[in-house]
């Protein structure tokens, strides 16, 4: 986990923001969620609502990018979220819900920043931290054009609370909000969002955060429309290649423990095999002219005897073994980007991934070599079909490579 660079980090004082409010001021930070069209800032619940439950009046959000003399964006509460355990409760005892949302349009007037912290819900499962921790703030005592503060400490390891980071990094007043962050793979990726200092005075205590991992982002992406909670991956031609005689999906076969090309009967429900959840798990940070690195996760819940409650299993696109498995733990997955410009939803994609020095694509295989052309019109006909490719090449006679998520 290395150190971000000193350049990356400059760019991400572009990110931070500043959350100014008649009685109270805040921070926020800007992160990518891909497939959807609003830039999204994080921030503390009760920058949001008071302990009372009443939603913050007269919220505008400032950035470095509008200039010094600039008051900021109005931000109104229908553009703004809290969780759900916060919005019930919001006090100290929900410290670990204590988070909240605002989107902007990314064509608003005046634009948010071109730049954004990325997330890494790998990180989330790991047992320690052992990066530096660095939070980047506004100070409400910050003059006007000041920028913002940066302090570096570390972890409390091993992670003793799930869903909350504790460090020993200086914190004050008035920088809730702020981003909790780390090097992983040359640039920062926000970890936590930094809520309240620590419980005691005493140096064994850190400042705490919600930490940014599976439970927060579901909340935040079914906010934003990108975590879907039960789709069927199902071929699509493109150009003038005609659709297969009935869809062709992606479902596991327990007999085989591998994930195989499922026929599926237009006229029937789903099977369970054939149906995940899905949402984005990874995004780099968003550098300025540089395309970010996304990865999505598909899973679906692991009913093995011994699984723990809730435990999912996670898709992993096996090039090197030329098939599809699961993979018990999402660090152990091998993922795929989910390939189309801008919002996904109701457009095809392309799942891509880069081996080597090439960018590989997945493919839904349709020849002879793997299955015969009656046994397509068969409904449930399963057979074992997903492939890869380079990207744009053309390695398999009338392969299927662009995807649609399927609600079901």
């Amino acid at each position: 986990m290395g150190q971000a660079s000193i350049t990356t980090i400059s760019m991400h004082v572009r990110s931070l923001t500043r959350l100014l409010v008649a009685e109270k001021g805040g921070n926020g930070f800007f992160v990518n969620i891909p497939g959807q069209d609003k830039a999204i800032i994080f921030t503390a619940g009760h920058n949001l609502m008071d302990e009372n439950g009443k939603r913050t009046q007269n919220l505008r959000a400032w950035w470095s990018d509008l200039g010094e003399q600039h008051k900021g964006v109005e931000i109104l509460e229908s553009d703004t979220r809290v969780s759900k355990v916060f919005s019930t409760k919001p006090n100290e005892e929900s410290a670990i819900d204590d988070f909240g949302i605002i989107m902007i349009p990314k064509n608003n007037n005046p634009q948010p920043p071109k730049t954004a912290f990325g997330f890494a819900l790998r990180l989330a499962e790991e047992e320690r931290l052992e990066g530096i921790c660095n939070i980047s703030s506004y100070l409400t005592t910050a003059r006007s054009g000041e920028p913002p503060t940066r302090s570096t400490g570390r972890f409390v390891n091993p992670i003793l609370k799930q869903h909350q980071l504790e460090y020993l990094t200086y914190t004050e007043a008035g920088v809730s909000g702020s981003v909790v962050w780390t090097g992983y793979n040359g640039a920062p990726i926000a970890v936590a969002i930094h809520n309240y200092g620590p419980k005691r005075k005493s140096p064994k205590y850190g400042s705490r955060g919600s930490r940014i991992d599976m439970k927060m982002m579901r909340e935040i992406m079914e906010w934003t429309g990108v975590y879907k909670r039960a789709v069927a991956i199902i071929a699509q031609p493109i150009g003038k290649k005609p659709p297969p005689p009935l869809p062709l999906c992606m479902a596991w076969s327990e007999q085989d423990k591998v994930l195989r090309i499922h026929v599926q009967d237009d006229t029937e429900p789903t099977p369970e095999e054939a149906t995940f959840q899905a949402l984005p798990v990874f995004s780099a940070a968003m550098l300025l002219g540089k395309e970010p690195k996304e990865e999505i996760g598909f899973a679906q819940i692991d009913k093995r005897p011994n699984a723990s409650k809730d435990a999912m299993r996670w898709v992993s696109w096996n090039f090197d073994w030329n098939n599809v498995s699961f993979a018990s733990a999402l660090s152990r997955a091998r993922l795929v980007k989910w390939d189309v410009k801008g919002p996904w939803e109701g457009k095809m994609a392309g799942m891509t991934f880069t081996w080597g020095d090439a960018m590989r694509e997945v493919v839904f295989r349709v020849d002879d070599e793997v299955v015969k052309k009656w046994e397509l019109s068969l409904p449930d006909t399963e057979y074992t079909g997903i492939a890869y490719q380079k990207k744009g090449y053309n390695d398999f006679e009338n392969a299927y490579k662009k995807f649609i998520m399927k609600d079901v």
